[in-house]
C-alpha cells in the first residue's frame, strides 16, 4: 500500500504553483506549431520523475500496474528524440 503524504508543506505547494505558472506562460510564447513538443514534453518531464520515485519505493508499496506503463513513456520519449516510428 502506498502512503501518501496529506499534508505537504505550504513551500512546497507555492514552489509547484510558481513553476505551474512559470510553464504555462513558457508554452504560451511559443509559435503555435512548436506547442506540441512543448506540451509532450511538460508531460513526459514529471511523469518520468514519478517513475523513478515510484522505482524507488519499496516493493510492498508500489502499484503493480505502473511498470506496464513504462514502455510508453518510453515511445514518448523517443518521439520527441526524433524517432517518428515511435
Amino acid at each position: 500500500m502506498l502512503k501518501r503524504n496529506r499534508n505537504a508543506p505550504d513551500q512546497i505547494e507555492f514552489e509547484l504553483d510558481r513553476a505551474q505558472r512559470h510553464a504555462r506562460e513558457t508554452l504560451q510564447t511559443l509559435p503555435a506549431g512548436s506547442r506540441w513538443q512543448a506540451y509532450a514534453l511538460y508531460a513526459a518531464g514529471p511523469a518520468e520523475r514519478l517513475f523513478r520515485w515510484h522505482d524507488a519505493r519499496p516493493e510492498d508499496e508500489r502499484y503493480s500496474y505502473s511498470p506496464t506503463w513504462r514502455p510508453v513513456l518510453q515511445d514518448v520519449w523517443d518521439h520527441l528524440a526524433g524517432d517518428r516510428s515511435a
